[in-house]
């Protein structure tokens, strides 16, 4: 994620930046251009902007026994499910990709038992 324009480097005076990781509403945020890193309050921003559709299917687990998976890929997988709504609910920095997912599943279901209903009549 990038940070152009929201921080000045202390060592070069850039104000390149990107944002390597990201905790209770704190960026590690690296210098484009001397490599310096620092952590710093994150710009309201990047703090508000809404999970896209892209976020949800593109991102993949970086950790655990789901490493390289999608959101979708991870809840076919043995107690995917209970995974996915236990993140949702203790993981600040994953709850909104999974909670949007998590509501898009709900929707399909839905959509699913209706059309199902409607073909047996």
């Amino acid at each position: 994620m990038k940070l152009d324009g929201h921080l000045t480097c202390d060592r070069c005076g850039a104000s390149a930046h990107d944002a390597i990781d990201e905790r209770r509403g704190e960026v590690l945020a690296e210098c484009c251009f001397c490599g310096a890193m620092e952590w710093c309050k994150a710009p309201k921003r990047l703090a508000s902007e809404p999970v896209t559709q892209r976020d949800v299917n593109e991102f993949r687990f970086k950790f655990g026994r789901f490493t390289g998976m999608t959101l979708a890929e991870a809840d076919t997988q043995p107690n995917g499910r209970k995974y996915l709504e236990y993140m949702a609910m203790t993981n600040d920095k994953l709850r909104e990709r999974i909670a949007e997912y998590l509501k898009q599943g709900s929707q399909r279901v839905s959509q699913d038992a209706c059309g199902e209903a409607a073909g047996t009549q």
